[in-house]
């Protein structure tokens, strides 16, 4: 186990607090071998590391990683790194003070590096997730996918699709084709106007995006695929609210809910969902 305490100069940017609350209570459903505090330097003062690093050790605790946020190089960064050289001779742990963040992204970023480093990649539970990390090398790539269904449902689909249409005949590269049931069809469609499917078809988006839109026309009138893995990047966040409506439908899907994606990332979300499929039916 180990712990982070993550150092504010005080609690007035509200949006920040509440978005890295949301940040770790998403961490918290992959991984559960941390301990996260938050203080802010003006509301608790600085001795409040003391208190909370003597908690952490009672705890069991071995390691603590302590991120000052919206902080410079200044007074307080130097008054928090002379009593961590304190705190360490104290307890006899490894306390690692970070450089001061300045932006939410790379506080995210940072963190996540952290704790994968922390407790490798196997910490993970997620079997996409991990794949995700390991080809793209983008830890925060995690926080960028949301699906409607259970992993493990969504690749029994998708091992089970007799028909599979891309939009990037590329997206084949990322795929162990050893993995695709034998019969499998697979087709790519370029042209958006005559863009089609058979009904419960397989189909997966990685970079056209006009795609999506006219796959959300064929839905409304009664033409479901099967399942749907949509990754195009986005150029603004319109781009990214006609991804997020896919999950609306009742239908199996996987998205890249921010303005990342590329038809790797495709082709990564369905390999790993083929091995998915395939350990569980050893």
């Amino acid at each position: 186990m180990f712990g982070i305490i993550l150092i504010v100069h005080d609690f007035k940017d509200i949006e920040t607090i509440n978005n890295l609350h949301s940040f770790y209570s998403s961490l918290d459903s992959l991984i559960q071998k941390y301990t996260v505090e938050i203080i802010s330097i003006k509301d608790h003062g600085i001795e409040k590391i003391d208190e909370i690093i003597s908690n952490l050790v009672e705890k069991g605790c071995k390691k603590v990683i302590i991120q000052p946020i919206l902080l410079t190089y200044g007074k307080h960064f130097k008054e928090i790194e002379f009593l961590v050289n304190n705190l360490r001779s104290r307890y006899g742990i490894e306390i690692q003070l970070t450089n001061p963040l300045l932006r939410y992204e790379d506080i995210v970023y940072n963190i996540i590096s952290k704790i994968v480093q922390e407790i490798e990649i196997s910490g993970i539970q997620n079997p996409l997730l991990r794949d995700l990390i390991l080809s793209t090398g983008d830890y925060s790539i995690i926080f960028n996918i949301k699906y409607n269904r259970n992993i493990e449902e969504i690749a029994n689909v998708v091992a089970n699709a007799k028909y599979i249409l891309f939009d990037d005949m590329r997206i084949i590269n990322f795929i162990d084709t050893k993995l695709l049931k034998p019969g499998v069809r697979i087709r790519c469609e370029f042209d958006i106007e005559s863009f089609s499917y058979p009904p419960d078809a397989l189909i997966v988006i990685g970079q056209n995006l006009l795609a999506i839109k006219r796959i959300i026309q064929l839905i409304k009138q009664g033409l479901k695929p099967c399942c749907i893995i949509a990754t195009p990047p986005c150029l603004n966040f319109q781009d990214v609210l006609i991804k997020l409506e896919l999950l609306n439908y009742d239908i199996p899907c996987i998205i890249t809910s921010s303005f990342k994606g590329g038809l790797h990332v495709a082709g990564i979300i369905l390999n790993s969902l083929l091995q998915i499929s395939h350990i569980r039916s050893r």
